[in-house]
């Protein structure tokens, strides 16, 4: 479990990861975007779904990308990266991106490629900007997108089972995990959504090696 310096030290580290994807995706749209300041929860696995619909309701698009930070110590830590939104904000998000309307027959497909391209380009800005602060490498899966009830796909199966059926040991609603959340808004093409993280607290005693080399070797 982490203490509150550690809690404090990786929900700044998120906050510095975020901030340095969203210039880039307020040039794409053309506007200004607001992002909240960190939440984190310790949360059961079996709850993420429920998460999810509480933020975005059971409409949804998401892009969620796997990974691995590899530290020196050669010991990874494997988290999951997910940019969300409500399916009703994806109209107007792709309307920033293009600058036009785009078309209803078209939208299904170009939702697919284009919130992948834009989810990846944020995830793995932020996952890249989170492993270089904490001195470690990241190895990252290919993006996955899903659009509809988050139930219909079990996200929270699929983020503690990265190897496919044959690698998941069946216990993954026992498992507890660090829930890290910032909320994303722009508010003049009104869009909405969610940037979350989350970290296997099987692994905890990894994630607050890392986090304390994160506090002794970056702040006074």
């Amino acid at each position: 479990m982490l203490d509150e310096l550690e809690e404090d030290a990786i929900k700044e580290l998120f906050n510095l990861s975020l901030g340095r994807a969203v210039p880039t995706l307020s040039e794409m749209v053309d506007a200004e975007i607001e992002f909240s300041v960190p939440c984190l929860e310790m949360t059961p696995a079996s709850s993420l779904v429920e998460n999810i619909e509480s933020l975005v309701g059971s409409a949804a698009c998401l892009v969620q990308m796997g990974f691995d930070l590899v530290f020196s110590w050669r010991e990874n830590l494997a988290g999951t990266a997910l940019f969300l939104m409500r399916a009703d904000s994806m109209e107007p998000m792709l309307n920033a991106l293009y600058g036009v309307p785009v078309p209803m027959a078209t939208q299904h497909q170009v939702c697919r490629e284009t919130f992948t391209d834009v989810g990846d380009l944020v995830l793995y800005t932020c996952v890249s900007t989170l492993s270089r602060l904490l001195d470690s490498d990241v190895e990252g899966e290919k993006p996955a997108f899903h659009r509809g009830n988050p139930r219909d796909w079990n996200i929270a199966m699929a983020s503690f089972n990265p190897g496919g059926e044959g690698g998941f040991d069946g216990h993954w609603e026992e498992k507890r995990v660090a829930n890290l959340r910032i909320d994303v808004a722009i508010p003049f093409r009104k869009v909405a959504g969610s940037v979350l993280i989350w970290f296997d607290l099987t692994d905890g005693p990894d994630l607050k090696r890392a986090i304390r080399h994160f506090i002794a070797t970056h702040t006074g």
